[in-house]
């Protein structure tokens, strides 16, 4: 199941300043994240998308099909999928996409683990889950997502394929979608 959730300050705008995606699988824990999420983009007068997939393979579709400014996810859910494979697609996106990891089941070398491997910006475990100190968390990452996007500027436009860019400094080129609506230019 998957949920969208747009909110912004005392605007109406149908286009969000941010994007977050929850991949959670537990509804409680659902709505608080939607909820604290809501919030940082209300306390930052920011139209605020949020989807929330309860499956990692539901993640793994959105994030090939869209771009997120922050991504929040259990480390492992009910069924036993671990986080892993979306950790691996998260940290190759151009630019880095920063993930909150929340979970009540972890040791502290995998979190260690996270942290080193992945780009994971912070851990946080839920039986001391601090709403305070995910909301700072939140909004620290979404305010330097601006910055990270004009550091990752494209090189190059693939000809061939008119809404995908070709990512700097690979040896085989990574392709990312940029939406149609967007103005490109060919040089």
């Amino acid at each position: 199941m998957t949920w969208h959730h747009m909110l912004k300050a005392n605007s109406m705008e149908p286009k969000p300043d941010k994007r977050i995606l929850v991949v959670e699988d537990e509804p409680g824990w659902q709505r608080l994240i939607g909820d604290l999420v809501q919030e940082v983009g209300s306390a930052n007068d920011w139209t605020m998308q949020v989807v929330i997939v309860s499956r990692f393979v539901e993640a793994l579709d959105h994030i090939t099909q869209a771009s997120f400014d922050c991504v929040t996810m259990d480390r492992q859910l009910q069924d036993g999928t671990m986080a892993n494979p979306l950790l691996d697609r998260v940290g190759r996106l151009i630019p880095p996409v920063p993930v909150v990891m929340i979970s009540g089941t972890a040791n502290p070398s995998d979190v260690r683990d996270y942290f080193k491997d992945y780009s994971v910006e912070e851990f946080f475990w839920k039986e001391d889950f601090d709403a305070k100190k995910f909301r700072q968390k939140l909004t620290e990452l979404l305010a330097r997502r601006v910055e990270l996007r004009t550091e990752h500027l494209p090189r190059s436009i693939n000809r061939h394929h008119p809404n995908h860019i070709i990512s700097p400094g690979s040896t085989f080129p990574t392709y990312i979608f940029i939406p149609p609506s967007t103005k490109l230019t060919l040089s």
